[in-house]
């Protein structure tokens, strides 16, 4: 790990990194493209998903409230931008240059993600901002 990767306000604290520095994940991304960061994003995601049973019942129950904290809040950050996804994709009409006629349509069929899900996106897009 690279030092350069860290920012230690308080070095003395238990559970800090390497050399007693805390993991700094914008040091990270500082500077990566919107493609970079959700390839970054795919691959942790795959990552979490493929060690999510083991590392969570090995896991202490303060350590998984926190866990539960930290999805939550990056669940949220991932809904607000996906609602400026599909708020810039249905003000640019993106969905007619996939052969759609609808945003609606585009994220029912074209993402298959069904209706019941192409609503919820559209009402979350709706009420973060204004189409």
């Amino acid at each position: 790990m690279h030092t350069e990767m860290y920012d230690d306000p308080d070095p003395a604290e238990p559970g800090d990194g390497p050399g007693g520095q805390v993991f700094d994940a914008s040091a990270i991304v500082a500077g990566l493209t919107v493609f970079e960061l959700l390839a970054l994003q795919d691959a942790a995601e795959t990552r979490l998903q493929a060690s999510a049973e083991t590392a969570l019942a090995l896991s202490d129950d303060n350590a998984l409230l926190d866990v539960l904290e930290t999805r939550e809040t990056t669940s949220r950050r991932r809904e607000i931008f996906n609602s400026v996804l599909y708020t810039e994709v249905s003000d640019r009409r993106v969905y007619n240059l996939a052969g759609h006629h609808t945003t609606h349509q585009l994220y029912a069929c074209g993402l298959r993600l069904g209706s019941g899900e192409a609503q919820r996106r559209r009402i979350v897009a709706e009420s973060t901002a204004p189409l």
